[in-house]
């Protein structure tokens, strides 16, 4: 099952921290406010691959690797 609003979520919440508009905490405030709301397997994917672009103990904008950025743009 596609769920359209949860993808747009989760486009807004990407572009948003890749344009440094949000840090990593609230980065990931939303995406545990996200997970569980879904029975969309590519956007809980995306969901859990994320958590890997970030740091959850300290607090920074965006910190990435040329292929990082290409995963993100991909998971656009």
């Amino acid at each position: 099952m596609i769920d359209h609003a949860i993808r747009k979520q989760l486009a807004t919440i990407i572009r948003s921290y890749l344009a440094e508009e949000i840090t990593a905490f609230e980065l990931d405030d939303v995406l545990q406010s996200l997970e569980g709301q879904t029975d969309d397997a590519t956007a809980q994917d995306i969901l859990v691959q994320l958590w890997f672009f970030y740091d959850d103990l300290k607090d920074h904008k965006i910190v990435a690797t040329k292929e990082s950025w290409d995963c993100l743009y991909r998971f656009l």
